[in-house]
């Protein structure tokens, strides 16, 4: 059973502090351009006057508050002296909880103190300056709040198919999530969706909130676009295009039950094509390819075992 409560709010991992603003201020420019000429993908260096929202954070994290993983509170004190002083921080001036979960900030510019840089954002109807780390391009804990206005006009109230063979479902009390298993081509009726409970660094935000034919329910986590994402890792296809279908694979691709079969029991055989083994095991978490002079054999890692193809079509399994 899950226990899902409404979540209009989200987290950050490197951010930073307050004081009076002092008027608007850019120096210096960070590159995290597109690869994916998509207008929902946000490159940092174009985050100026776009709101970004705290995510919730499970009960055991939250009295950390939001701060910097990437500075020691020392260093940051001395950059940042009003935070010993201010009743939004804590005393080595990380971000209270209680005072920014769920709240709004509008990112304003990059800025240098000392040797590092930092985007800078203002509380939303405050003069509340935040100052976030820039280390890899991603800020954690935070997400990209047109995302979740974008989410629930694409799916709200329509049918989606997990591509992972399952939903998860959460219990906030015990902070444990679990899992339902479900078919690749069963249909699920998004009946919500929200801002989650902080996972995995702030990657998926998004909570899709499902109900199956059977009236279980449950949730796919996403990211709705590759705003706030590792740079490295933007391609053309979307970040949900992992998690979820929009249409019944069965019916636009005309496999054998045999197949359909092993595929809903994430099983494979030899004979297989590519695509059927990543409907049905996932994509590899590694390639390797041993190239000769008559052909090109594949092996594809997984945590159970290593697959072989040649010619596009499975031919060894070995399992771990």
């Amino acid at each position: 059973m899950i226990c899902l409560k409404r979540i209009e709010i989200l987290i950050l991992l490197a951010i930073f502090v307050a004081f009076p603003c002092q008027g608007q201020k850019s120096i210096g420019v960070v590159e995290q351009e597109s690869n994916t000429g998509n207008v929902d993908d946000i490159p940092l260096n174009k985050w100026p006057d776009n709101k970004f929202i705290f995510l919730e954070k499970p009960k055991s994290e939250q009295k950390n508050g939001y701060y910097g993983y990437f500075l020691r509170p020392k260093a940051y004190l001395e950059l940042f002296p009003i935070a010993q002083k201010s009743d939004m921080t804590n005393s080595d001036g990380s971000l209270k909880y209680d005072k920014f979960v769920g709240k709004i900030m509008i990112a304003q510019g990059i800025e240098d103190k000392g040797d590092k840089k930092y985007e800078v954002f203002i509380l939303d109807g405050s003069s509340v300056k935040i100052y976030s780390q820039i280390y890899t391009g991603v800020f954690h804990d935070i997400a990209y709040f047109d995302d979740l206005g974008k989410a629930k006009k694409r799916w709200l109230g329509k049918k989606v198919y997990s591509s992972t063979h399952q939903i998860m479902t959460y219990d906030s009390e015990a902070e444990k999530y679990g899992r339902v298993k479900v078919g690749i081509s069963e249909p699920l009726n998004v009946i919500d969706i929200w801002w989650g409970v902080e996972y995995h660094y702030g990657y998926y935000p998004i909570w899709i909130i499902v109900e199956t034919s059977k009236k279980e329910k449950g949730f796919i986590r996403i990211s709705y676009s590759w705003t706030n994402q590792s740079p490295e890792n933007w391609t053309s296809e979307r970040p949900w295009e992992g998690k979820l279908y929009e249409d019944d694979l069965r019916e636009r691709l005309k496999y054998s039950d045999e197949i359909w079969n092993l595929i809903d029991n994430q099983k494979v055989k030899i004979g297989m094509t590519k695509e059927q083994v990543i409907l049905s095991w996932g994509i590899p978490d590694k390639i390797n390819k041993d190239i000769s002079e008559t052909m090109v054999t594949e092996q594809w890692v997984y945590d159970s075992g290593y697959l072989y193809f040649r010619g596009g079509k499975l031919v060894t399994i070995q399992k771990i």
